[in-house]
């Protein structure tokens, strides 16, 4: 096992029936704050191949799949299957040796999973391109723990330490607040980020409407997956409950969405207006974007 089941919404053909269920949008602009969240990821993230991370990010995934589909970067978002918020016995956090600890075989089932992803600490050393890990940050706890999973691992497989950390990025992305010079970030209060330089973290800022959605009130496609589920043979099958339908029919319409000329067209009249224009990179992925949207490809 890698990686818990979960339906690709790129491949129509493989839902079959299972879209019983007409998609509602949880409120009037959230396709327009999801094209903001994903513009400046992408004008965030310094070339980087994309993962995120858990099931909090899911719908920026499966929008900004769409979007990039049929360019140059089709293959490089991901999603990976990762919790450690919530832990079992009223414990709030757990770390990694308590995992280690407590269930046994979960380390070498998570490890699996990213390996198949490509982000062994020996493959992201080797990659020509940065990996940047994506999620929803409310301290940084969520990417700490993935970042010790992976230098860990790093010093037990006699890795290149000092190339990996230099292949990754973080993008938190946070609730909009007022910004005044007193507002402290997440990176501020937490340790594990001291070890890479300050250009390697961004934070996308998202209205509180769809931060709240994303984190707290979506039904997800998946079940969640904390460390007692890491390797679990039970979730290699499809969820056939309601909520989890519910929730493929709008993963399928935000793909779709992302999908549409129209979309494309918008998303790259956005990205035309980022400060990372004066990429080469990221001029080409825009011509890349208008292009899709004529129909040249």
């Amino acid at each position: 096992m890698t990686a818990p089941f979960r339906w690709n919404v790129a491949k129509r053909e493989q839902i079959g029936r299972l879209l019983i269920t007409k998609p509602i949008l949880p409120y009037p602009e959230f396709l327009a704050d999801l094209h903001r969240c994903c513009s400046r990821i992408l004008a965030f993230c310094d070339n980087a191949d994309l993962v995120f991370v858990g099931r909090s990010p899911e719908s920026i995934f499966d929008y900004l799949s769409g979007l990039l589909g049929d360019t140059s970067w089709a293959e490089r978002c991901n999603l990976l299957h990762f919790s450690m918020r919530i832990a079992r016995a009223g414990q709030k956090k757990m770390t990694l040796n308590q995992v280690s600890q407590q269930f046994p075989g979960a380390i070498a089932a998570m490890r699996e999973q990213l390996g198949a992803l490509g982000l062994e600490p020996t493959q992201i050393a080797a990659r020509s391109r940065p990996v940047a890990f994506i999620d929803l940050v409310a301290s940084g706890q969520t990417l700490g723990n993935l970042t010790e999973l992976l230098v860990t691992w790093a010093r037990e497989s006699q890795a290149n330490l000092p190339v990996l950390k230099k292949k990754l990025r973080f993008i938190g992305i946070t609730r909009r607040q007022k910004t005044s010079p007193n507002t402290r970030r997440w990176q501020q209060d937490s340790e594990w980020v001291r070890q890479f330089p300050l250009r390697s973290i961004k934070n996308v800022s998202i209205p509180l409407r769809l931060w709240g959605y994303l984190g707290d009130a979506q039904e997800k496609l998946e079940p969640s997956y904390p460390p007692w589920r890491w390797g679990d043979e039970a979730l290699l099958k499809p969820p056939r409950n309601v909520e989890a339908l519910d929730a493929l029919s709008l993963a399928v319409a935000l793909y779709e969405a992302g999908c549409s000329k129209p979309m494309r067209l918008e998303f790259a009249g956005r990205l035309a207006q980022e400060p990372a224009m004066k990429e080469a990179w990221f001029r080409s992925l825009i011509l890349e974007l208008k292009g899709v949207s004529d129909g040249n490809r």
